[in-house]
Parts: structure tokens; sequence; C-alpha cells
């Protein structure tokens, strides 16, 4: 019984939670004691793996958690660039079971306030992943890599969690309609949130404003199963980015090819999942890379990106010579590169009503195609670099 007195006095801590700090230095709290033993007042202390701070603005825990996601990804990563090391498959896999775990846990709690914190590692996340030698276009490249921006992944996990809470009992039930009701902008945006995915359960007719988390049927909604938080968070996802290019004054090559990607999406009315991934197990990194800069299409491969950095340099063909080059060029029109994948990939899509290479998004069988056509172009790349390489050599 002492040995327990004894921890409990050591590990107890008090803390004043005050949103409020032009009123700290006006409170002096009363003494605390525990078997006459005085209980100290920190600033911070941990409560279920979260570090709570006297304004609720988790930033000790938000710098902790960026720390340790920073340490794992360089630890899994430290032997991986663009052409050699893990290919794109197992460090989308390692990510998500070593990192975002990290990430996520409690994150309806305190990643609201910090998200523009984690930024910056998402950014070195994304292009360590995809081995880009430039700055690709954002949500193409995680649209193929189905990883959903941080804010979408929050935004889902907000849902679930108080789907949980709506369904877990009266007293979780009646904290959360307190909540609804707050002047927070990080619980109305949960909230707003989760009223949008019951919205979505119940029909198309039905908006936010008509969601009343007290009604009963409303609760029963909140039962979910995997695939249908999958098919919503993809939902939220394509709304996202298709509100962000509709607010654009001036649009961009990249953003009509996302919008045409965004709209074979929606119109496969498949799920990105494992069954349309189109990075294989089998792939070496080099190969993946090659195949994500067809992808994004930034990257010194074609001679649009190479003469809008270099200015003596021409946007001309490395292989026809044909001014004008880019990734649709050598892809499907290089006539000097017309072999039996390029005879296959455009003979698909040319037989296929509506059917375009950005379906390669969902479309198992086009994938299959531009893969093979990738390592014939990768094989040709390679042929012409050796070349290069000689003949600086021989001038030598």
């Amino acid at each position: 019984k002492q040995w327990y007195q004894r921890r409990v006095r050591d590990k107890t801590e008090a803390i004043i939670l005050n949103s409020d700090t032009s009123l700290r230095g006006n409170y002096f709290p009363p003494e605390l004691k525990i078997n006459g033993n005085l209980i100290k007042y920190v600033k911070a202390t941990k409560v279920l793996g979260i570090i709570l701070d006297e304004d609720l603005s988790f930033k000790q825990h938000a710098d902790k958690k960026l720390k340790e996601c920073n340490k794992k990804w360089s630890f899994i990563t430290k032997s991986t660039n663009r052409n050699h090391g893990l290919n794109i498959r197992s460090l989308t896999l390692l990510l998500k079971v070593t990192t975002l775990t990290k990430l996520h846990y409690a994150a309806p709690i305190w990643l609201w306030k910090n998200l523009p914190l984690y930024q910056t590692f998402w950014n070195k996340v994304v292009m360590k992943i995809t081995g880009a030698m430039l700055n690709p276009h954002r949500d193409i490249v995680e649209l193929f890599l189905h990883l959903p921006p941080l804010q979408i992944q929050l935004q889902t996990l907000s849902i679930k969690f108080l789907c949980k809470c709506l369904t877990a009992g009266d007293l979780l039930t009646s904290i959360l309609l307190q909540v609804e009701g707050s002047l927070s902008k990080e619980f109305s945006d949960a909230i707003s949130a989760l009223k949008g995915f019951l919205a979505w359960k119940k029909g198309s007719d039905s908006r936010r404003r008509h969601i009343h988390l007290a009604d009963e049927s409303f609760r029963e909604l909140a039962l979910y199963t995997k695939a249908e938080i999958n098919q919503y968070q993809q939902k939220i996802w394509t709304d996202y980015i298709k509100n962000r290019i509709q607010i654009l004054v001036h649009s961009s090559e990249n953003d009509e090819r996302l919008t045409s990607i965004i709209s074979n999406v929606e119109n496969s009315e498949s799920l990105l999942n494992k069954d349309n991934y189109i990075f294989g197990h089998e792939t070496t990194k080099a190969e993946d890379s090659y195949i994500m800069d067809y992808i994004h299409r930034s990257s010194f491969l074609f001679g649009n990106i190479r003469s809008s950095i270099y200015p003596n340099e021409e946007n001309t063909c490395y292989f026809c010579q044909e001014p004008h080059d880019t990734a649709s060029h050598q892809l499907l029109e290089c006539k000097e590169l017309q072999d039996s994948t390029f005879k296959e990939l455009s003979t698909a899509i040319n037989n296929e009503v509506n059917l375009t290479i950005e379906d390669i998004v969902t479309n198992r069988e086009l994938q299959k195609l531009f893969i093979k056509r990738i390592r014939f172009l990768k094989g040709q790349h390679e042929y012409i670099l050796g070349e290069v390489n000689e003949q600086q050599d021989s001038s030598q």
C-alpha cells in the first residue's frame, strides 16, 4: 500500500487548461495534496499517449510526432533513391504501416490545429516515393499512389471517430451533442465532416443542415462498413480536387489532365485500391521512377521540360528530332519509337470509345500495356545516354 501511494504521488501532476493566455499571470491556483504531499503544477502532461498543454494547442505533441515520423521515414528510405532501393509499392506499404500509424493515433484530437506543420514532411514523402527529378503535380501523383492528402486522411479519421462516439452510448453521444454547438473552428469542421458523411449515406437529396445528431435514425446511419468509408473518402478527395481546379483563374495543362483523370475515376465507379494499383511487387525502383515520370510528366526526359528550365536547350525529341517533345509524344507519336509496345498501346486506346491514356488510373489492362511501353522507352533512353557518355569520354 505504501508503494502504491508513493507511485501515485510521484506520477500525479496538475494542469490548468485555459485558452485565454491573458488570465494566466493573474491566477494563482490552490495547493493540491495527496496524503500531505504537494502535487506540482505543470504546463504540459501526457494523457493516454497525447501531450496536453495549457492552451490545448497540442504543439508539443505535434512536434514530437513530427520528429518520430521523420526519423522512421528516414530509416526506411536511407538506402533508396531514384534508381535503387525499395520500389514504390514497398515504400507506400511501409509508409502506411510504420509512419502514418504514428501520425493517425488520436489525430482528430490534435492534428486539426497542427496540420500545416506536416506539409513539408508530406512533400518529402511524396518526392522520395516518386523518385521525381523536379516537383511533380501533387494531385496527379497522389491519385496514382492512392495516397490522399493529409487533410483528407484527417477528415476521414474524424468521421470514423465521431461515428463511434455517436453509437457508443448516451454519455459520449451527449458530449458530442454539446460539441456540436461549439464555436471552435476545429470542432465545427469535424462535425461538418460527420454530417456530410451521414447526408451522403442517407441519399443524394439530403443536406448537412437537415442532419440532426440527436435523431435516433441518424445514429443508425453512423454504423458504417469499411467499404462505405473508403467510398466516401474517395468522393471527398475527388470533390476537393475539383473545387481547387474551379477556383483557379488560369488552369495549366496538368490541371486539364487532372480533370480528365478525375472524370475517369468517377465514370469507372471503381475504388482506387490494390486491384488497380499500377505499381507491382516485382518492379525495380528505377522502373517505377520511369513509370512515374510518364505519369506526372515533369522530368528532364522530355524536351518541353528541358527547354523550360534551360533557355539554350531546344524542345526537340531525342529520337526523331521533332519539335515540341512531350511525354505524350514519346508514348504515342514518336516515329522512331514505334515498336510492338507502341502498336499495342495505341490500338487499345483507339479501339475503345472514349478511352484515353489517362484511363491508366483505373484500367488494369491499359496499365499492363502502359508499363510494357515504359520499359521499352527506358531502354531507349539508357541507350541514348550511353552513347552521349561515350562521346564525352572520347572527346576528353
